[in-house]
């Protein structure tokens, strides 16, 4: 896809379709995107709201047709809601629906033409850019095609006007963006894909296709009966299974020499949960092929900070596995010694993940890094307290927290913190073991999950991230398509950049 920039009104006319995103409440009021559009296309925008009762609320579009270059344009009207609420949040998501619909109607050109604030915002600007760049690609899908299904064309040219003054500022973003969006959809697509067609072994293979030719290693430790020792509850938790689990060590550094952070990042990678012996509903079981989207999102990022060329030396360790049931799966009631020593209790099969990640934080640890992040689908309880579009947030670190916050309300995703609560550290003893790896407490279970996962960290800058709701939609939402959504990509570049000095 090109992306270009365009500073004179006229050339506006030569794309198939203009998105213009409009507030709500500046009816009346002069502006110079309404003095643009009035003067290239005959438009008045005040008159065509009036007209088709057209409020500009922030889940509200419009299409309207005028004359282009080459026959019709169409304009594409996008609510914005209240200008004092604007965020990057609402950019990202009103452009990625913009996107969708560009998509959907088969246009092979568009030009965005945005609100003075998103321009000169880089925030703004960005999240918009790529909203509407995830909104436009193609996801994952293995159907028999019609002829009709195949009338929507990919976009191959999208313009972004600005003024003249404002060139540079969008030039760096459109650089930015064209190097991580594409990242961002293959992030979407490894997720979205079905189990029989990703396990352990295929995830391996995608991870190295997505590496190729930028300055990332990969480095694979198999387990099997014999060689399991430096990941013990890695093999437990996927031994039930005919699909070995493996775990998958990554490195970028930047070429050269001197001091710079070195950060840790751990990607819970279950390429199918059942529960184990513990099976899942019906409900519960369905979507769980998306129970690898932690380590999708690791490998994005190991990706997109090669392409950005980050000055941080940055690891990644994806433990893989399948929680099958079988004559081979751990049991509750086993004991289990993990790589940092402590033995794990085994209340609930289906607590599996928070078994995977404690092993590679141990690995993490011994990296000696600055800080450690783990991100993964942890725990529905997290949706119960946060939602669907919401991660949830956890840390040892005061600082470490705000950076990783500023990070998502500058990529216009939405995390919160919650606490680490020290009256709930008693739940994590076991009689016979020094862990239990889930409560009998059906309350509080993301911090109990989180807590589970501090004993692992030692004092290291540490933070997690429970994606478990934004990582993948069961259904269309404001916030974007059924599927998945790539979450947490966009959030850690902007934290990693930070570091990055």
């Amino acid at each position: 896809m090109n992306y270009e920039v365009v500073s004179r009104g006229k050339d506006l006319k030569k794309y198939d379709c203009i998105v213009i995103g409009v507030f709500s409440g500046d009816e009346g009021k002069k502006s110079e995107l309404k003095n643009l559009v009035a003067e290239v296309f005959s438009v008045d925008i005040d008159r065509v709201r009036k007209e088709e009762k057209f409020k500009s609320t922030d889940s509200e579009e419009f299409l309207l047709r005028v004359p282009g270059v080459d026959g019709t344009s169409r304009i594409l009207f996008m609510g914005l809601g209240k200008r004092e609420n604007k965020s990057a949040v609402l950019f990202k998501r009103r452009m990625l629906r913009a996107g969708l619909a560009i998509r959907a109607r088969g246009y092979e050109s568009s030009a965005l033409l945005l609100p003075d604030c998103a321009i000169e915002s880089r925030d703004f600007l960005e999240s918009a850019l790529m909203g509407f760049s995830i909104g436009l690609s193609q996801p994952f899908r293995l159907k028999f095609k019609s002829s009709n299904e195949n009338k929507s064309s990919k976009v191959s040219r999208v313009g972004i006007y600005c003024k003249s003054k404002d060139v540079k500022t969008v030039d760096g973003t459109i650089n930015f963006v064209k190097k991580i969006a594409p990242v961002i959809s293959r992030v979407r697509d490894l997720v979205d894909k079905p189990a029989n067609l990703l396990g352990t072994q295929e995830m391996v293979e995608e991870a190295r296709k997505m590496v190729e030719g930028e300055n990332v290693k990969i480095r694979i430790h198999k387990l099997d009966g014999k060689n399991h020792g430096n990941f013990p509850l890695v093999y437990e938790v996927g031994k039930g299974s005919s699909r070995a689990p493996l775990v998958m060590e990554m490195k970028y550094s930047p070429k050269g020499s001197g001091k710079r952070k070195k950060v840790c990042l751990v990607g819970k990678g279950i390429v199918f949960d059942s529960g184990g012996l513990n099976l899942k509903t019906f409900h519960s079981m369905s979507a769980m092929k998306n129970d690898m989207a932690g380590a999708a999102t690791v490998v994005g990022c190991l990706v997109s900070s090669a392409r950005l060329g980050l000055n941080v030396d940055l690891y990644g360790i994806c433990p893989l596995a399948e929680n099958f049931p079988s004559s081979n799966s751990y049991r509750p009631g086993d004991i289990i010694k993990s790589k940092s020593g402590k033995t794990i209790e085994i209340i609930s099969t289906d607590a599996e993940g928070r078994l995977l990640l404690s092993d590679a934080l141990t690995w993490a640890v011994e990296q000696k890094p600055d800080y450690i992040i783990d991100i993964a689908t942890l725990t529905g309880a997290c949706m119960v307290a946060l939602g669907s579009f919401t991660a949830g947030l956890f840390s040892n670190d005061d600082d470490l927290a705000k950076q990783i916050e500023d990070g998502a309300k500058e990529a216009g995703e939405m995390l919160w913190r919650l606490p680490l609560l020290e009256e709930m550290v008693p739940s994590l003893r076991s009689d016979i073991a020094d862990l239990k790896n889930a409560s009998q407490d059906p309350y509080g279970g993301a911090i109990f999950a989180a807590l589970f996962l501090r004993e692992f960290v030692g004092n290291k800058k540490w933070a997690h991230l429970d994606i478990a709701g934004p990582a993948y939609f069961d259904k269309r939402t404001e916030m974007g398509p059924r599927g998945a959504t790539g979450f947490g990509v966009h959030t850690l570049i902007k934290f990693l950049q930070k570091v990055s000095v």
